[in-house]
This record gives C-alpha cells, sequence and structure tokens, in this order.
C-alpha cells in the first residue's frame, strides 16, 4: 500500500529513463511503523506487511510489535527467525 515513490529521472545523453534506485536505510523505517500502528486490528480481513528500512532483526521486531503479520527482507540482513526467540511470549 505505501510503497518508496520512485522518481525515475531521463538521461539526457542516451534519451533513455534513470533508474537509480537506492536502498532503504533504517532511519526510513518510522513512517512504516506509524501506519502499522494506525492499522492493525481495525482492518480485521487484511494482512500487513512491511519491508522499507529493515537491516537487521530489530527491525523486524520493531514492524511485528507494531502490528505487521510479515516482513519483507529482501537481501537476507536480518536473521530475524534466528531470533524469534526474542519476542516469544510477547503476544501471550
Amino acid at each position: 500500500m505505501f510503497n518508496r515513490l520512485y522518481q525515475p529521472d531521463i538521461d539526457l545523453v542516451r534519451l533513455s529513463w534513470s533508474n537509480d534506485v537506492s536502498l532503504s536505510n533504517p532511519g526510513e523505517i518510522r513512517l512504516g511503523l506509524l501506519w502499522l500502528s494506525l492499522l492493525a486490528g481495525r482492518l480485521p480481513r487484511v494482512s500487513l506487511a512491511a519491508g522499507t528500512g529493515v537491516e537487521t532483526s530489530s527491525e523486524v521486531i520493531k514492524y511485528l510489535l507494531a502490528g505487521a503479520d510479515a516482513v519483507d527482507d529482501r537481501l537476507g540482513f536480518a536473521p530475524a527467525w534466528a531470533e524469534a526467540s526474542t519476542i516469544t511470549g510477547l503476544w501471550s
């Protein structure tokens, strides 16, 4: 629902699109945390997923605590499930 806004440019020398996409960093997690926490529980038949700013298991845990049902870690930075014991019992 809230993907990062990609802003392509036009290369005037090659006359083609230029997509200099940069990866997100942990500093970009706050907007995702805000919206997840606002929407979690208010949309009963909707699963919420997050992925912006995930570099370590700490970001994964933050998203899960905010209400995410899934966290996307495309680059394999976060050993989230290896540290799942960190969050065991939080919902009990």
